[in-house]
Order: C-alpha cells, then structure tokens, then sequence
C-alpha cells in the first residue's frame, strides 16, 4: 500500500501496535525513547541515548532492607511528582500500584488529592467499591466516574486518534476517563509501571515454568499444541484453564515465538502467512527488532521477561496508550512507579524477591499490606477493559460486516480476501486472542480508510463517523 510501512503493517498485525523506531509510514522513524536527536542543515541527523536500562550491581542487602529502601524510593518517587503549580489528581483503581501511590501522597500532605474512581456495570470488572475503601481509609475525596461507553463513538474515537494504527482496546477506557478527569484537574497520578517493575501479571509464572521444565521433546510439540488449542476453544481466556491453555501453547515455542504468545497472543506466522502473504515475507519481528534495536525479546528467565515487558509492551503500547489518550484533553500523567532510580533498584534484586510460585510481586505487596486493606492486597489482578468480545458479537456487528466483511475492505485488499474474512468470521482453527486480534483488524481498516484525516486535521473537525467512512471510504482513498 503506497505510503505505508508494510514491515510496520506486519509487526502491527503480530503486537497490536507498532514498535519504535518504526512507524507505519514509509521512511518515517520514531525517536526512540530516552534519546535526543541532533540535526544541523546539510548534516546527518545524530541520536544518542541519554539514558537506557541498565543491570546495576546485585543488592547485597537482606529482604528487611529491601522493603526499607524500597519505601523510600517510593516516597521519594510519589513526592516529587506532587511538584505542581495546579492541584493534582489521582487515577486510584481498587490494585494495590495506584493504592501504594495515593497513600504516600497522603502521607506527604496532599490531602486535596482528587481521586477518579471509574465504575462500570460488569462486576468482574468493575474495581469501583475496592477504589472506594482505599480512598475512605486515607481521607481522600473521590470522583465516580461511570463508564458508560456507546461502542460507535468509542471505535469513531480511537481509530485515529494515535496518528497510525493502534490496537490496544484498553486506550478506550483510558481516552474516557481522562477526558473526565480533566474537567477537574489537570495533573494527575497513577499506577502504571507497577507490574513491569514488580513482576505482577501472571505471565511470569508461565516464565517461571518453562525455565523448570525441560525442553518440549519434539515428538510432543503437536500434540500438546492441540491439546492447548482444544483447551482455548471451551475455556474463558482469563480463567486459570484459559492461562494454562495459553501457557501450554507456548512451552511448544521457540523462545521469542513463546514471548509473544504469552503476551499479545495475535497473529501467529502461518496466521499471517494464509492471510496477509505479502506482509509475511518480510523478515520475521524478533529479527527485524533486533536489527534496529540492538536487542532482542525473551522469556527464558523472569528477568529477561520483565525486561523485555518493559522496553516492547511498557514503551510501545502502555506508555503511549496513557499518554496520548491524557493529553488529548491537555491532562498530564503522572507515573512514580516508573521513577528510574527505583526502576533501577528492582533490577538490582534476587529475580525471587520479585516473583514467587504463590504470589506475584511480593516485595511490593509486602509494602501495601502495612497501608491498605489486607484482602484488597491479596486480591487477583484484574484489566482496565472493555468487553471486546460481546462489543463485536453485538453492537458492532453490523460495523465489521460493513467494513471488514465488506468487498471494498482495505485491510482485505492488504492480502487474501477470502482467508482474512474467513479469520474475522472465525472459520478456522485460530487459538490466539481473537476478539484483539479483530478488534486490531477493525482499528486497521478504519485508519486505512480515513488517510486524509491522519495528516493533522484542523482543530475544530470532528473525525468521521463509522458510516461515513463505510460510505465514503473508497473517495477518501482515491483522494489520497
């Protein structure tokens, strides 16, 4: 497709986002993160790294000094980034990374902390009452916001709003409340970072058990993979038989197959092969990344995974999502579980400390159980979501039949027709994520059908709506 990166096209497919320094233009670069870039006329752009992660020297220290210094580098952390000339804001969920934060911002005398409790009607989901206890034990006032969101509105929203694609379902929730929230601040806290410096998903455990178990003899890579597929196929993917059917799927894997398995969990190589041919034959993601990073993604050690969470899924996708969706209404995010000399410090630590058979980040949890409520911090993680799934099942429909099913469909014209809506129509043996991964398609076809509203529209003109751009998207091409 002229004009775009059909390499970035194919790692989108496979990440749900494009990975810097890419970008889904043609011979268009991101600067990577913690670099500057020198330029004079006539010259060769320069970069250079100013700062980068690091393995500093192991702690020497017993797990009692490690919760010590820990405390400390976390109030330091939080205090600092209360520095501001507007008052601040918090966005407290019911987990124990943005409780931690707003307890020390309590402690340091920011009683005028505002925080932004979302509420939705899924229970499963829904972190409002655990949000709420938090901020009623530190004295905090809190916003409800209620999470009410017309899936039309939300798709019309985040198509374009992150300049190329982006597939991140999560960036809805995100885009909502801080648009919310900045009615009444314009600084506000958070959480992020917590679980990429702490080891808190689940996924490391799967880290843990490759690293015990020996290698998957070749004579039973299939038939655990099928077994693994069978078990996707009639499990809740966020249920514990849904985990180990992933976590099975991807002890089969080399390594940086297995990574991405256990994290995005989209189009696999024969996925993109049988439905996008030409975007397959490029080099494959971990080796294309390699070379222009100078690094590559694994999950051969907890350490090696919690690393390469944080400069791939932290960097390119949590870090941008939070960012974007903030300042789109002139809000800015805060992060103090992502200060670097507390970064630092977590790497300098026994990889056990980070990460046990029982429990997730417990140095970080052994923290919170002296400041919030015992039960919230032995709690099961759970997502800042939407229900993709059920959106796609019902009330956008009707929206993937008219753009992704439709005969005029760009992200179809990108490879072969018939397999892609074979795949969106789920006539295959597919055992990945699905739902992101038409979701991911879906956010595709509408930035390829509004091109002209990608390249800085004007301030005061509303993006396209779903049925102009079913209607009009063939003259918007043809324009461009």
């Amino acid at each position: 497709m002229p004009g775009y990166s059909t390499p970035a096209l194919a790692d989108y497919l496979r990440l749900g986002f494009v990975p810097h320094p890419e970008t889904v233009y043609e011979d268009v670069c991101a600067l990577p993160p913690g670099c500057t870039l020198t330029f004079s006329p006539g010259g060769v752009p320069e970069i250079e790294p100013y700062w980068s992660p690091s393995w500093p020297p192991p702690f020497r220290g017993s797990p009692a000094d490690a919760l010590a210094r820990l405390d400390e580098l976390v109030r330091e952390a939080v205090a600092l980034r209360l520095r501001s000339d507007v008052p601040v804001g918090m966005f407290l969920s019911g987990g124990i990374d943005s409780g931690l934060v707003a307890s020390y911002a309590t402690e340091l005398g920011a009683k005028d902390l505002l925080c932004f409790v979302v509420e939705v009607a899924d229970r499963t989901l829904n972190e409002a009452p655990a949000a709420r206890r938090i901020a009623g034990r530190l004295g905090l006032p809190i916003e409800t916001i209620p999470l009410e969101i017309a899936p039309l509105d939300a798709i019309e929203t985040i198509s374009l709003l992150y300049g190329q694609p982006f597939g991140d379902s999560s960036a809805v929730p995100t885009y909502f409340v801080a648009r919310a929230a900045s009615a009444h601040r314009k600084v506000v806290l958070n959480g992020d970072g917590g679980d990429e410096i702490f080891a808190g998903y689940r996924r490391y455990w799967a880290g843990l058990a490759a690293r015990s178990l020996a290698p998957v003899p070749a004579l039973l890579k299939r038939p655990s993979t099928m077994i693994a597929a069978a078990l996707a196929h009639i499990a809740e993917r966020r249920s514990r038989l849904g985990f180990a059917a992933r976590t099975l799927r991807g002890l089969a894997l080399p390594d940086e197959e297995r990574y991405l398995t256990w994290t995005q969990d989209l189009f696999r190589p024969a996925d993109l092969a049988g439905c996008f041919p030409g975007l397959a034959q490029h080099a494959p993601l971990a080796d294309r990344l390699a070379a222009l990073r100078g690094e590559r993604f694994s999950c051969r050690s907890v350490r090696e995974f919690l690393r390469s969470d944080y400069r791939l899924v932290l960097v390119d996708d949590l870090l941008s999502k939070m960012d974007i969706a903030t300042m789109a209404h002139s809000l800015e995010a805060r992060s103090p579980l992502l200060d670097v000399p507390l970064a630092e410090f977590t790497w300098s630590l026994p990889e056990q400390w980070l990460l046990r058979v029982s429990e997730t980040k417990p140095l970080l949890r052994a923290l919170a159980r002296r400041r919030l409520p015992a039960d919230l911090v032995r709690a099961p993680k759970r997502g800042f979501e939407v229900p993709v799934r059920l959106w796609l099942a019902h009330e956008l429909r009707d929206v993937v039949g008219d753009l992704l099913l439709a005969g005029d469909s760009r992200v179809a014209q990108l490879g072969d027709g018939q397999a892609v809506r074979a795949f969106v129509a789920g006539r295959d043996g597919f055992a990945g994520n699905r739902a992101q991964a038409v979701w991911c398609l879906l956010m595709l076809e509408l930035f390829l059908r509004a091109p002209a509203v990608v390249s800085s529209p004007p301030l005061d003109r509303r993006p396209p709506t779903v049925q102009q751009l079913a209607v009009d998207g063939q003259r918007l091409a043809d324009d461009h």
